[in-house]
């Protein structure tokens, strides 16, 4: 009988000490889930505090993994859960996105002046963009554009249906597409 993903996780985490665990995971995780906090809190210093703190309740919580999804939607599922948290207590939209955000998710390091230029206006409108979405689907969007989640793991992370991810996967493309125009 094959082994799922699951299954070896939970023989790994087993296998291994929780210190070991914990680092590897924080190696493999960290930076995707500090641009995933960041894209709730549009500022960095507060999404590395979120992350750390996902990684103290991972420490605490990982010998209680019980397998019901992969240990990357749990994880994210907590970040999301943890964003949500430190949302209730800041207003996010008095945060200016500015520079930071498109610079961040640039493609291309070394593009030519023009380029730049151009990526960096565009990049800026388009961030801009995704940060007005309701935040329904501003979620969905960065957790399978930026996170590079399927369907299914981001229907895990938020306790949704995959229906209802795909359906808001596609309103908010419409959305976004209706304001990036309307930028432009």
């Amino acid at each position: 009988m094959k082994r799922t993903m699951k299954e070896n996780e939970i023989k790994w985490i087993q296998q291994n000490d929780t210190e070991t665990v914990i680092e590897t995971l924080m190696d493999e995780y960290g930076t995707p889930l500090t641009k995933l906090a960041f894209s709730y809190t549009r500022d960095w210093a507060r999404a590395e505090d979120i992350v750390q703190d996902v990684f103290i309740t991972c420490f605490h919580k990982i010998t209680t993994f019980r397998g019901d999804s992969t240990i990357k939607t749990w994880l994210y599922r907590i970040t999301v859960n943890r964003c949500k948290d430190s949302l209730k207590t800041w207003s996010i939209r008095n945060i200016d996105v500015g520079l930071r955000h498109a610079a961040y998710y640039k493609d291309n390091p070394e593009p030519t002046p023009e380029e730049a230029v151009i990526r960096s206006s565009d990049n800026q409108i388009l961030a801009n963009c995704v940060m007005e979405l309701p935040t329904k689907y501003l979620e969905v969007i960065v957790l399978y554009y930026y996170s590079g989640l399927k369907i299914e793991e981001v229907a895990q992370t938020l306790h949704k249906n995959a229906k209802t991810i795909r359906t808001r996967l596609r309103r908010g493309r419409k959305l976004l597409r209706d304001l990036y125009e309307e930028a432009n």
